[in-house]
């Protein structure tokens, strides 16, 4: 009867640590979104910071949409290769629309423009 009483309770002492992980694993899930949350708008702020770095941005109200414009644009292959970078740096946004050219602004200068979208929140 002895060792029944001893099985049982080592049972039982096993199923509470077990009952405490999963409450713990529940817990670290929930909190590993507001981690992410975090994660997510620092990186954001990075991207700003990186765009304001290469060209004049223009930021839509409700934040979805980003418009970057490089006026005087000498190396067209230089644009384009910021332009690739921009996209590795800004993984929340979608490149939508760019533009390489006189006719991406008012003035006869060579300009590129980049809109981006977010796909990401």
């Amino acid at each position: 009867m002895k060792k029944r009483a001893i099985i049982g309770t080592v049972f039982f002492l096993t199923a509470i640590s077990q009952f405490a992980s999963g409450g713990y694993l529940i817990y670290s899930a929930s909190d590993n979104q507001s981690v992410r949350d975090r994660q997510m708008a620092q990186l954001e702020k990075q991207c700003i910071a990186s765009l304001k770095q290469v060209g004049r941005v223009f930021r839509s109200p409700d934040g979805q949409n980003v418009s970057l414009l490089v006026g005087n644009a000498k190396d067209p292959r230089k644009a384009l290769s910021d332009a690739s970078a921009i996209s590795l740096i800004c993984p929340m946004y979608q490149m939508v629309e760019a533009c390489l050219g006189d006719d991406c602004s008012a003035g006869k200068s060579v300009t590129w423009a980049l809109k981006l979208e977010r796909i990401v929140r």
